[in-house]
């Protein structure tokens, strides 16, 4: 996927983290990898079920982590669960959005 990114063939990615999933970190290198590579057109959003990315590290490393995120142009979908609900599709619990993807990474 990384590399239809960085070809500009998938420029609309959410990286969704399933709220049973305990270790989230290779889920937010890729979507930093991916943003970083993708540009400015790109639209990245990282799904978690999580208050703050990455809070098992503690407020600060999560800060931190939130930080890079939003450097590299990744959107923060958090205290939510995602839904596919039809092709590229994303629905957002319990907010009531949807995300049009052009393709999407759960992390299982």
């Amino acid at each position: 996927m990384v590399r239809e990114v960085e070809a500009g063939r998938v420029l609309r990615v959410a990286f969704i983290v399933p709220p049973a999933a305990s270790w989230a970190l290779p889920l937010c290198e890729l979507a930093l990898m991916s943003a970083r590579r993708a540009g400015s057109d790109a639209a990245m959003t990282l799904v978690t079920a999580e208050e703050r990315p990455l809070l098992i590290f503690g407020k600060a490393a999560s800060a931190s982590v939130a930080a890079l995120l939003a450097q590299a142009g990744v959107r923060l979908e958090l205290s939510a669960r995602a839904e596919v609900t039809a092709h590229n599709v994303v629905r957002l619990r319990p907010h009531d959005r949807t995300l049009e993807c052009d393709g999407s990474s759960r992390f299982r």
